[in-house]
């Protein structure tokens, strides 16, 4: 297909204040990848040149680099200095690690470089073979190298843009000006235009979706953030902002300005991150006192790679996708990522924490609340031996991210364009292409593949099986048109947790038959007593949500409403003499009405409402 970078005649419209629009005319190209991390790096050593000197890379959360503009890997090069990891160990040998096909490329070039300069890397880059593995790399003789694969590209005519999609909606190719009509010659019945940040607007032949937000999911932040108490001084109000910092996002050990010397800091978090931080804390900023607070184990989960040796060659892989449903693939999936896990490594050196008399482990334990008082954190802990009480000037952050696609605002456009098929946060994509379902020139990688990829997924090994999938699709996409249909039911979890009866008690779907305005009138038509809900508990379970709602009344079927709309809640009770309402206008996230379902207990006065979370991220209330 042609490569040339013609504008197309489709516009777009952008408001402006003043309520004055402006026509934008999108660029045609024949390909977008959004994202400038080491995902995107997979899939560009696979294009040929003819084609990536025509595509187009928003940097989307990769952001800008240090000196400025837009730069490939900025995100996690600025993580690295940040924490001062650049010299740990990668858990990936060197040929996991390596973007390019030919997988010892990145040993090859570290023994260039040692020859050509003698001070490339600030430590040793390889360390002993582990399990008959080749030489596992540090974290900075890999970021080395792909930044080194990255400025190649660049050389070639890729064009990287500073910026993220804000919109996706796919066209037909007969609605643009000189395209033609009917379907494209080399199998593209559609195209997709995209808006950017920038104000820009492209009109893509394909795109590829690998940044941050879709490969590895947003920052976790854990629920006691959201109910931390601030002092009541209005100066100290605002200091707690800043003894609080995240690993992902915020936290410099590099800053001058960080002065940790005989102060106390508590971690919360359990895997790699977690352990440097209490270790760097400790022997190089003269911390007084570190506490690790971790939810798992972190003493007992030691792993030499990011997952599994088995998921790295066929063995498990095999076994996988011989699974007979997608929620199946789910369970294997979940049980094999965001475990936590230490490198043998990170758990000598917690080891040697331990006989440290300035460090304190908190296995099995979460943070209850956090207050703010007088310039010092006060910290409540809840755990399986029991509840315990510390105090420390900072808090870091190091719970690593949590994966939801549908969080991601082009993963909704998508659903949007063409409804898929969800197991829990996860879409079923096609296993062949990894295209979305009815769009196949649109195709994904990282967690947003995960029931096609398996465990390895989000990690080098998993860029690299996407990249070689997605490049086959992008040069031949005809081959690939047929196998995009959605051929799979819905395949989000089934098993509820029952509060009491049977399964087949419950009523299930959409809820209820009357809208709000025939519930008000209900309300004001009646002359019993009417009573606000206020005795009623919640619990939150994963993908799933209870509400317990209990009256001192008898109550019966015909006189409960439930209404269960995309993200409010309403219940009316009337009872012989009174009346009860509870509304909630909005909940913390959108439920799926489908699968959310009440059941009621007339003997018991009891209500129980089942709402069915789109992802498995922790509700922090109830409310939104």
């Amino acid at each position: 297909f042609s490569l040339g970078g013609e504008r197309s005649g489709i516009s777009a419209m952008t408001g402006e204040e003043g309520g004055k629009e402006e026509e934008m005319v999108a660029e045609s190209v024949p390909l977008v990848i959004v994202g400038a991390g080491e995902a995107a790096l997979h899939v560009l050593e696979r294009l040929p040149d003819r084609l990536l000197k025509k595509t187009v890379v928003l940097a989307g959360a990769e952001g800008q680099g240090r000196r400025g503009g837009p730069c490939f890997l900025a995100r996690s090069s600025d993580k690295l200095a940040r924490l001062r990891m650049e010299a740990q160990v990668a858990r990936k040998t060197t040929r996991m690690a390596c973007s390019s096909q030919d997988s010892t490329k990145l040993e090859k070039w570290i023994a260039s470089k040692r020859t050509d300069d003698a001070g490339a890397f600030a430590v040793e880059p390889l360390t002993r073979s582990v399990e008959n593995f080749v030489a596992c790399p540090t974290l900075e003789a890999v970021r080395k190298f792909l930044e080194s694969r990255a400025k190649r590209f660049m050389k070639k005519g890729l064009r990287l843009i500073a910026g993220r999609p804000t919109s996706l909606e796919v066209v037909n190719p007969t609605a643009v000006e000189g395209e033609g009509g009917g379907a494209h010659p080399e199998g593209h019945a559609q195209l997709v235009r995209m808006k950017v940040s920038d104000g820009s607007v492209f009109l893509a032949r394909q795109v590829v979706l690998a940044d941050a937000g879709t490969c590895l999911g947003e920052v976790t932040v854990p629920a006691f953030v959201g109910q931390i108490t601030p002092s009541s001084g209005e100066e100290e109000n605002q200091d707690w902002l800043g003894a609080i910092a995240y690993a992902e996002i915020d936290l410099d050990l590099s800053e001058e300005s960080l002065d940790c010397s005989g102060k106390a800091i508590c971690i919360v978090g359990g895997g790699m991150t977690s352990v440097h931080l209490a270790s760097h804390a400790i022997k190089t900023l003269g911390a007084e006192r570190v506490y690790l607070v971790t939810q798992g184990r972190a003493h007992q989960r030691v792993e030499p790679f990011e997952v599994d040796a088995g998921w790295l060659g066929r063995r498990h892989m095999k076994e996988f996708c011989e699974l007979s449903t997608p929620r199946e693939k789910m369970r294997q999936y979940r049980r094999n990522v965001d475990r936590g896990t230490l490198s043998p490594d990170a758990k000598n050196e917690l080891d040697n924490l331990l006989q440290e008399p300035t460090f304190a482990l908190f296995t099995e334990t979460s943070v209850a609340s956090a207050a703010w008082r007088e310039k010092r954190w006060s910290i409540d802990l809840e755990g399986s031996q029991g509840r315990d009480a510390i105090s420390c000037e900072y808090i870091w952050v190091a719970c690593g991210t949590s994966f939801d696609a549908m969080s991601d605002p082009v993963i909704q456009d998508l659903e949007n364009c063409s409804s898929a098929n969800f197991c829990g946060p996860y879409p079923l994509l096609c296993s062949d292409s990894l295209s979305w379902p009815g769009v196949p020139n649109v195709m994904c990688m990282g967690a947003t593949a995960a029931l096609a990829l398996g465990p390895t997924a989000q990690y080098s090994v998993g860029f690299r099986a996407a990249a070689d999938k997605i490049a086959k699709a992008l040069l031949d996409p005809v081959k690939f048109l047929p196998i995009t249909k959605k051929t799979e039911k819905n395949f989000a979890p089934e098993d509820l947790l029952y509060d009491e009866g049977s399964p087949d008690e419950w009523d299930v779907g959409p809820k209820p038959t009357l809208q709000l305005p025939e519930i008000q009138k209900r309300l004001s038509a009646t002359k019993k007593e009417k009573l606000g809900i206020e005795n009623y508990t919640w619990s939150d379970d994963d993908f799933e949500i209870d509400i317990y709602i209990k009256l001192n009344d008898t109550i019966a079927k015909k006189d409960v409403v439930v209404a269960l709309r995309g993200q409010s809640l309403e219940v009316l009770v009337e009872t012989q003499k009174k009346c009860y309402y509870l509304h909630i206008d909005k909940l913390y996230k959108p439920i799926q009405l489908k699968k959310s379902s009440y059941r009621i207990y007339e003997k018991k006065g009891k209500i129980v409402v089942h709402l069915v979370k789109r992802d498995n991220h922790e509700w922090m209330f109830l409310k939104g």
